[in-house]
């Protein structure tokens, strides 16, 4: 049986408006510019060595945040 969401609100957000990606994603433009082969990889191991480092709150985190607070009313 499918879970009920006529009284729900749901939203749907992406990982790069949630966080500020345009670092990692400067990191796979330039490389995917010169060698579209090998960025995907660079972009992995770029990600991976950051993996333990916090996100900085993208354009949609506040949005967010204050959307999660409405549930506490």
């Amino acid at each position: 049986m499918p879970y009920d969401l006529s009284d729900t609100l749901v939203v749907g957000i992406s990982a790069t408006a949630l966080f500020d990606l345009s670092e990692a994603d400067s990191v796979f433009r330039r490389k995917f510019e010169s060698n579209r082969e090998e960025a995907i990889e660079e972009y992995r191991e770029y990600m991976a060595a950051r993996e333990s480092d916090g996100l900085k709150p993208g354009t949609g985190f506040y949005l967010v945040k204050a959307l999660l607070s409405l549930s506490q009313f």
